[in-house]
Order: C-alpha cells, then sequence, then structure tokens
C-alpha cells in the first residue's frame, strides 16, 4: 500500500513540477480559488459531426491520458472516450474524455485529499497532489482539436456520486486549479 501511495505521489509531483516548470505563464493565469464539482449533468447522444481525424486526435488523447496515470505494473486509472455528447458545457455536440480512478487506495486517498480541499484543511501534499492531475488533464486538454471536447477526472465517491477533480478544455480548465 505505501508503494502505491509513493509511486502514485511522485509520479504526481514530477509531472506536476515538469508542467509547472514548462508553462509558468499559463499556470500563473490560471491560477484562483479552490473548486471542486460533483458531476450530475445530463447528457444525450446526437447526430454525428466528428470527423476521423479528430477521433484520431482523440484517441491520441486519451492514449496519453493512460501512459500518465497508469504504470506498467498497475492500473490506477480507466479512460474512455464518449462522441457526441450534447450536455451543459456546450451548446454543440462534443466528445468527452472521462479518466475514471479505479483503483481503491488511490480512490480513498483523493476522496480525502479533495474533501480536504473543499474544507480547507488540506495539506500541501494534498494540494499538491490534485494539482498535479489537474496540470495533467491542462495539458492533454490542449492537444484537442475541438475546443468543446472536455476532459474530465473523476473519483467515485463512497456516498455514490462522483467527484470532478480536474475539467479541462483546450482554451481553458472548467474546474479552476488549487493552486
Amino acid at each position: 500500500m505505501k508503494k502505491i501511495m509513493l509511486g502514485f505521489g511522485i509520479l504526481i509531483f514530477s509531472t506536476a513540477l515538469l508542467s509547472a516548470c514548462g508553462d509558468k505563464n499559463d499556470a500563473a493565469s490560471s491560477k484562483s480559488s479552490e473548486s471542486s464539482a460533483t458531476v450530475v449533468s445530463s447528457s444525450k447522444t446526437v447526430e454525428s459531426s466528428t470527423t476521423s481525424e479528430n477521433k484520431a486526435n482523440l484517441e491520441q488523447a486519451a492514449k496519453q491520458l493512460e501512459e500518465k496515470f497508469n504504470t506498467d505494473s498497475e492500473k490506477l486509472v480507466k479512460v474512455e472516450v464518449q462522441n457526441d455528447v450534447k450536455d451543459d458545457t456546450s451548446d454543440s455536440a462534443h466528445a468527452v474524455i472521462e479518466v475514471r480512478v479505479i483503483n481503491d487506495e488511490s480512490r480513498k486517498s483523493l476522496e480525502e485529499a479533495q474533501n480536504a480541499l473543499n474544507s480547507n484543511t488540506a495539506t500541501d501534499a494534498q494540494r499538491t497532489q490534485i494539482y498535479g492531475i489537474q496540470l495533467n488533464i491542462e495539458e492533454v486538454a490542449k492537444t484537442l482539436e475541438n475546443e468543446n471536447d472536455i476532459i474530465t477526472f473523476i473519483v467515485p465517491a463512497t456516498n455514490g456520486n462522483n467527484l470532478a477533480i480536474a475539467q479541462a478544455n483546450k482554451t481553458e480548465n472548467i474546474i479552476p486549479l488549487v493552486m
């Protein structure tokens, strides 16, 4: 258990450090107050306007997310692409790439960190953990072709709801960065 948490923490910290160093101006301009969202949006499938180039771009983004959050020895998240979604985030049909935590230990750790963040009791390590995830989502979202496509990082909570830790599209972080 300690190896998993240490490995996950190191992965998040190193990615956050590399992302922060590579894009200081973007990270600084994106700073804002803490925020969390419980995902409760309705969606419906509509007629497709997705091109094969955009589908390839979405598949590449999903692959990048798999590589960022999963290791060779352990799968921590499941990445799914939903095409032609119409929901409250955009007026037009778009794709949603959902990164869902499937590892129980990681889920518990992230839920605890998000709850501490929401109650203003988060430690620096918890803030860094959430921030690292948000930077990874932001980085991959910037590679999306369609400005309406969204990447969401979901943690299934013990109360049955889903906690959205990070959500971004090509041009903005929908859930503001925590640091």
